[in-house]
Parts: C-alpha cells; sequence; structure tokens
C-alpha cells in the first residue's frame, strides 16, 4: 500500500490532491514489474478525480540490497471526473525513486510519480504530480 499527497492540473485548475495506491511487485534483480491501482482525490474539489489501473516496470540503477534508486514507468487504462463528467481513456504514469532495505521482507518505497489521463475534458488533460511514500511487502 501507498499514500501520496501532490498537485494536480486539470487545465488552469490546480488543486492538491491526495493519492492512495496499491500494487503487486515481482521483483528481479535489476527492477521490478507492478501492477498498480491508484486513485486521486482532490481536496478543494471532490469532483475532480482520477483513478487508474496501470501495468509497467522499473529498473534499478545500482545493485544495492540495501537502498537502490529506481525509475520506471507503465501504461493501463483510467478514469476521470471533472464536474460530474465522467471520462475514461488510455492511463500513462512514470516514476522516480528510492527503495530503502530492498532485501528486507518489507521495504520502504519513496517516489515521485507523473500520472496522466489521455482523456480530454473540455481543453484539458488531468495530469498529478504526486510524492508517495509506501511500503513494499
Amino acid at each position: 500500500p501507498s499514500l501520496g499527497m501532490g498537485e494536480g492540473f486539470f487545465g488552469e485548475s490546480r488543486y492538491l490532491r491526495a493519492m492512495l495506491g496499491t500494487s503487486r511487485l515481482w521483483h528481479g534483480d535489476r527492477g521490478f514489474l507492478e501492477f498498480r491501482a491508484n486513485a486521486g482525490l482532490a481536496f478543494e474539489s471532490p469532483l475532480n478525480g482520477i483513478l487508474s489501473l496501470t501495468m509497467g516496470g522499473s529498473y534499478y540503477f545500482v545493485e544495492n540490497y540495501d537502498s537502490s534508486f529506481f525509475a520506471g514507468a507503465d501504461l493501463g487504462l483510467g478514469l476521470g471526473e471533472r464536474k460530474r463528467i465522467i471520462k475514461g481513456g488510455f492511463a500513462a504514469g512514470a516514476h522516480v525513486g528510492m527503495l530503502f532495505m530492498r532485501d528486507y521482507d518489507a521495504s520502504l518505497d519513496l517516489r515521485v510519480r507523473a500520472d496522466v489521463l489521455a482523456r480530454e475534458f473540455g481543453e484539458s488533460v488531468p495530469v498529478t504530480l504526486s510524492l508517495i511514500v509506501g511500503m513494499q511487502i
């Protein structure tokens, strides 16, 4: 499970957003595959939200089992809501981060993540940028 905070963009609108996520990881020596579900909820405007299910991979830049810097991307499907209008489309995400205590049963995951829903709402596309703290079990 992971929890994050970040800024969301809907065209000219900017708002603080809470990001909730969960994922299933498959670790390898040089990276991991990840199936991820994200939900983003805006504090000021509850009618601006985003939900995505994605699959992707990440690469460890250093073979250090205590802590490893990683980066990755994922693709999938998503839903967005703005002012009671719900639309679906392709979702994409990219992240960079650090995995602490990688060789333990539970690891701490700290990442910066950008999410995009490839669907227009008027003349804007929903984008979020988040700082996420997670626990990999």
